[in-house]
């Protein structure tokens, strides 16, 4: 048998006074001391009238006359509390915490990230995770924010706060999800929270982009928006360990523009705050992850357990047959249609490999797992989900002059265009000018004849490259190609292509008939200018 010490606390009060014995000020608070057994949880009951009798002996004792004793929290709050003491506990939802901060640094100036869609400049913010190998529950970002004046209602709506994943160069590299803008934004920090229905699990040691900017086609937005900046480059205290904001994931930013180029700012930090949860929950690890691209769409789907998972409280194996149970495989979300697989466990229990009955069709493919397993111990799962994209799309040029033309100016610059930015390899490293030799072909002909000197160059989005003959082309046919050792963003690799185009330079000249100097007896003759081309 073991005893419970509660500690109740009265009040003597009397309208909005309060009086103790002898003219001194009176304690604002009586502490009440008893103990309660186990044994007698049950008679939990009695408390009732045992406080209304100590309520009365503190008043006989301690009240003046015309006052009295008010317990500072109600008779039945207390019994609660007390109750509450002798049930089964349940397991307490973690808090949800700053992560990391750099809002309390010293911010040395600001700038406006958004007017108009014409005008604006998108900001990203990176940072990065912690070594957690269950990874962290996004909550929420707050940035700081300068307002001119509240942000109308039909205003609001156009600021965008977004999550990114991040590129190898440690730049925004595609959005995982749209962030809520709050009901109210004023100047200060300003919190974007993660939508009510996305669980967001950021993944450990792995860096994200705040990505902020205004979206506004049709005027200036009539309050200015701005972010403010810290040249520290220290975060606050209080981080979760392994967090960083600063320390090579400084301020990125990039015009509106869809071909605009992300450029790093290293000598200034958006202020922000990262809030969430550190997950300690039972959940799968997806494979392929949320918001990455997959371009094998034979690839299989696997949902990896740091421990075997169990069908039930008591400890029973799944099977392969139990699975379907507990998995959802569907194109594009939740409620898209449903993709025929076959799914299988390990002997372990600790990954389900699913295998999709058919290749997986370019787009986005939502896996999801119900909250229906348990660990070893009893613990239930939760429930968990993923959604990534397939991109087996191969980047190709598009050549100009094209294939077949004819181009009547020698002196004419070859151009190859790409509707994604196209990478030196798979793990996304930019082509430099000096490197399009490598890949770049320009000959007479055709892919046999003699070289043409040239040098070839690439835009800031990598989209388009130019190759600029050393001389003017000599008339006839041109042969340019470029191999397949280049790559989308996402992995994809190029296919070799190639355009012949002819080059003529000759200007369509008549022969006469009859012909410059002769006598013509017939004075009924006609005349004819004939050319050795359409003209």
């Amino acid at each position: 048998m073991w005893d419970i010490s509660v500690q109740v606390p009265f009040r003597m009060a009397s309208g909005i006074q309060t009086f103790g014995l002898g003219g001194s000020p009176p304690p604002s608070v009586y502490n009440w001391l008893f103990g309660l057994s186990t044994m007698k949880c049950v008679q939990c009951l009695n408390v009732v009238s045992e406080l209304s009798s100590c309520i009365h002996a503190l008043h006989r004792a301690n009240a003046p006359p015309g006052y009295r004793l008010t317990p500072v929290l109600p008779l039945f709050l207390i019994l609660g509390i007390l109750l509450s003491l002798f049930t089964t506990p349940t397991v307490k939802a973690q808090d949800t915490v700053t992560l990391v901060s750099n809002v309390a640094q010293l911010g040395t100036s600001s700038g406006q990230f958004a007017t108009s869609m014409d005008s604006g400049i998108v900001y990203a913010q990176g940072f990065r995770t912690g070594a957690n190998t269950r990874g962290y529950t996004l909550a929420s970002i707050d940035a700081n924010l300068e307002i001119g004046g509240i942000l109308k209602a039909s205003e609001r709506g156009k600021i965008k706060a977004e999550l990114w994943s991040s590129t190898n160069e440690l730049k925004p590299n595609s959005k995982i999800a749209s962030l809520v803008v709050p009901s109210n934004v004023t100047t200060g920090n300003v919190s974007f929270a993660t939508p009510e229905d996305m669980n967001i699990v950021l993944s450990a040691s792995t860096t994200y982009h705040l990505v902020l900017y205004v979206n506004d086609t049709s005027s200036v937005v009539g309050a200015i928006v701005a972010g403010t900046f810290t040249q520290s480059n220290n975060e606050d205290s209080g981080k979760a360990e392994g967090w960083s904001i600063s320390n090579g994931y400084n301020r990125i930013l990039r015009s509106f523009t869809p071909s605009g180029t992300w450029q790093t700012i290293t000598s200034f930090v958006i202020r922000i705050r990262v809030k969430g949860v550190t997950v300690v929950s039972f959940t799968p690890v997806f494979d392929p992850a949320h918001g990455t691209t997959e371009t094998d769409n034979t690839t299989n789907i696997t949902l990896s357990f740091d421990e075997a998972i169990k069908k039930d409280q008591s400890g029973t194996d799944f099977t392969d047959n139990d699975l379907a149970s507990i998995l959802t495989l569907k194109v594009g979300s939740s409620s898209g249609t449903n993709i025929g697989y076959t799914a299988t466990i390990n002997s372990e229990k600790t990954i389900i490999t699913i295998n999709p009955s058919a290749n997986l069709s370019d787009g986005d493919v939502y896996v999801g797992i119900s909250n229906a397993y348990y660990d070893t111990n009893g613990h239930q799962g939760a429930q968990a989900s993923a959604t990534f994209t397939v991109d087996t799309k191969a980047p190709e040029p598009v050549f100009d002059p094209a294939n077949g033309d004819t181009e009547t100016n020698n002196a004419t610059n070859i151009t190859l265009s790409f509707d994604e930015a196209i990478k030196k390899d798979q793990s996304g490293t930019d082509f430099t000018d000096n490197d399009l030799s490598s890949i770049l072909t320009l000959k007479v002909d055709n892919d046999s004849g003699v070289n043409i000197p040239y040098t070839a160059s690439i835009n800031d989005a990598k989209t388009v490259i130019t190759i600029d003959p050393s001389a003017n082309l000599a008339d006839g046919d041109v042969y340019v190609a470029i191999s397949n050792d280049f790559h989308d963003g996402d992995g994809n690799q190029g296919q070799q292509a190639s355009a012949t185009f002819t080059i003529d330079t000759t200007a369509p000249t008549p022969t006469f008939d009859p012909a410059n100097g002769d006598t013509e007896t017939d004075n009924t003759t006609n005349i004819t200018l004939t050319f050795g081309e359409a003209i």
